[in-house]
Parts: C-alpha cells; sequence; structure tokens
C-alpha cells in the first residue's frame, strides 16, 4: 500500500495536470468563437 507522501506526491502531480488541462480547454474555447 501507498504511503501518505506518495498519495500526496500523486494528487499534487494530478492538481497540476488538471490545471494544465483547464488551461488548455480554455485556450480552445477561446479559439473556436474566432
Amino acid at each position: 500500500m501507498a504511503t501518505n507522501e506518495e498519495l500526496e506526491k500523486r494528487i499534487e502531480n494530478l492538481e497540476k495536470e488538471v490545471q494544465h488541462l483547464k488551461a488548455v480547454l480554455q485556450y480552445q474555447m477561446r479559439n473556436k468563437k474566432k
């Protein structure tokens, strides 16, 4: 089983990925409106 530390690292990485995906989505939405 994963330790709390490992889980926290995974959560941090996932949160970074989510922020990145949100930014990409917003960028694409802005470009589609043109």
